[in-house]
């Protein structure tokens, strides 16, 4: 049966997958001889059909694991069945060549600079292979364009040599036996090794070729320099008791370990469950977290999940934790994660089912089948290829904060490092905020360190003391002696005492409406209420603020900041009926909203300003 498309069931209250990162999802289907890729964003899927029949026996491949090489454009699958490795063409997904490698095949790592394919070995799962007598993990040269070649096999102390890692140089390879629980460092370059038993208290200690099958170690990942990360299955077991001429039963639980791969020395450890199994890791491209698959025990309801682990400061924690019932007997296997770290792909065997989980929240967002019996396709090995800000498939390349491809944060980070910050380098060369002028940096406005000087009113730059720009009685600051000023009667740039005095006869009775009389009959037009308002709003820096009154008032003009603080007043006396108006500078205030607020014994009227520098 020829499967061109999976086929898609979303669970009861489960959104489609939605993600501004396209991903090409790989999975080895082990059940029916086949890999498929899928695109998460659309669905769309291929199906590449694994048969190599080179020994007659069609569909027995079996495909297992599967990795990609970003930089050369491969990706590679195991086939532990027939024995073979392939290497397919990562824009075409086209066979290119395959090499037989025997003794069951099972986990890949790969040192893309040299272009070296290393292979571990499969373990005893019951009916899936007789036995894992194999101490090899082979080198395989794929710089070939057309033919890979097997370059040399290492050779280990210790059977099934099934976990494998590789350091972030490639100058390391890490091994560890799933059935005698031994660990290997191997530095291909020169072939040096060294090695150590995981648990000190195995009776193997001295004989790494001695079968325990305890802490059964699955999968090994290598992060930072000196970091390697085990998961260990455990489980159940059976160890005779002489006395009783029966065997005892103990469990042991599964595992993750940390391990410095400097001094071969465990770090830290979490336990789980007996039944947890773990199985394979994954870590995060852009937190210090890797994502561990509990296969889980098939007849125990929530053993099996997905925990998220944090290893900062080089200590194990936990993060969280999903135990859905969608994963009972599901028995997960594989796992891998997007490349901008938000959504984890994880595999089940038995289930059938690829499930997809949000890698921040832990929560698993959607499944999906392969086949119409979903039980039928057994997906194993995943590798997931992330669509690049770059438009490359696999590339690896994402957007920073500032939206620039593959940038560093730096086009819109400020001296504070804030992303979008408003601090800048001053004229001293401090970082200061957005607020702060060059002169508190001990320079004034002639440019000398420590100097006096300073920008007045109307701003020109003068020494310290100096007072020539005056505020004139309409608001205006000058410096060149042509600003308005008060006649003898209280009247701005009036012309003067009527009559010799400042009353209507001139006998000097009543000044205040004498002075008013002669104003209001030279004013064409007198209001009728009160107005206050100001022109520009916004404004930079100036605003002209203008109001009206219908009869001569002792009137003040204030401006107030937002924490209440009067910062300019104008007039603080008596006005005619009429309108007026003041120009009111603030450049040396900062940007922000301000009170106009005007004022009589009678009355009171607010306006805001909106200052934008």
């Amino acid at each position: 049966m020829n499967f061109s498309r999976f086929i898609i069931f979303c669970f009861a209250n489960i959104c489609i997958l939605c993600s501004e990162t396209t991903n090409k999802i790989y999975v080895t289907l082990q059940g029916i001889n086949k890999v498929g890729i899928l695109y998460d964003d659309t669905m769309d899927t291929t199906m590449i059909d694994i048969d190599y029949d080179l020994d007659g026996e069609a569909g027995q491949d079996s495909p297992h694991f599967i990795v990609i090489d970003k930089i050369n454009r491969y990706w590679f699958v195991t086939t532990f069945r027939s024995e073979y490795v392939g290497r397919y063409n990562l824009d075409t997904d086209q066979l290119i060549d395959i090499i037989p490698v025997g003794d069951a095949p099972a986990l890949m790592v790969l040192n893309e600079q040299d272009k070296k394919l290393y292979v571990s070995r499969m373990m005893p799962m019951g009916a899936m292979m007789t036995g894992a007598i194999s101490t090899v993990v082979q080198e395989i040269d794929y710089s070939d364009p057309e033919t890979m070649e097997l370059s040399y096999e290492f050779s280990v102390g210790s059977p099934a040599p099934h976990g494998l890692a590789i350091n972030q140089d490639g100058s390391e390879i890490y091994v560890a036996s799933n059935t005698a629980d031994w660990l290997y460092k191997i530095i291909p370059a020169t072939n040096e090794r060294d090695s150590v038993v995981m648990d000190p208290n195995s009776q193997n200690i001295l004989t790494p070729n001695l079968e325990t099958d305890k802490l059964k170690p699955i999968q090994c990942i290598s992060v930072k320099d000196s970091l390697l990360f085990i998961t260990c299955y455990a489980g159940k077991y059976q160890k005779w008791n002489s006395v009783t001429n029966d065997f005892d039963t103990y469990t042991i639980p599964g595992q993750v370990q940390l391990w410095n791969t400097n001094s071969m020395t465990i770090i830290d450890s979490i336990e789980f469950n007996w039944e947890s199994h773990p199985w394979h890791i994954i870590d995060s491209p852009i937190r210090e977290e890797v994502f561990v698959a509990l296969a889980g025990e098939s007849d125990s309801p929530n053993t099996a999940g997905v925990v998220c682990l944090s290893y900062a400061s080089n200590n194990i924690s936990l993060i969280w934790e999903n135990y859905s019932d969608e994963f009972n007997n599901a028995t997960l296997h594989g796992i891998d994660i997007s490349n901008n770290g938000e959504t984890l792909f994880v595999s089940g065997r038995e289930d059938g089912y690829l499930h997809i989980l949000d890698a921040i929240a832990g929560t698993r967002t959607q499944s999906i089948s392969f086949t119409l019996d979903p039980s039928e396709a057994q997906p194993t090995g995943i590798a997931v290829l992330s669509f690049g800000c770059d438009n490359v498939w696999g590339s690896g390349l994402i957007d920073d904060e500032c939206g620039v491809c593959e940038g560093d944060n730096s086009t819109c980070t400020d001296c504070n490092e804030e992303i979008n910050g408003a601090a800048y380098i001053n004229g001293c060369g401090d970082c200061v905020d957005g607020n702060t002028d060059d002169e508190e940096c001990g320079y004034d406005c002639e440019g000398e360190l420590g100097g006096t000087s300073f920008y007045d009113n109307c701003d020109a730059c003068v020494p310290e003391g100096d007072v020539t720009c005056i505020k004139g009685c309409d608001g205006y600051w000058k410096n060149d002696g042509s600003e308005l000023v008060e006649d003898e009667c209280g009247i701005c740039d009036g012309d003067g005492i009527a009559d010799g005095e400042c009353d209507c006869d001139g006998n000097g009775i009543d000044e205040g409406a004498c002075i008013n009389n002669m104003a209001i009959a030279k004013i064409p037009y007198v209001p009728q209420i009160i107005t206050l308002n100001n022109y520009p709003n916004p404004f930079n820096p100036q605003t002209t603020i203008s109001f009206s009154i219908p009869n001569m008032q002792n009137v003040t003009v204030e401006i107030i900041d937002l924490q209440g603080r009067v910062i300019e007043s104008f007039y603080n006396r008596h006005l005619l009926p009429g309108s007026h108006s003041i120009v009111w500078d603030a450049k040396s205030y900062p940007s922000g909203q301000y009170l106009i607020n005007m004022s009589s014994d009678a009355y009171v009227k607010t306006a805001k300003a909106t200052l934008i520098k």
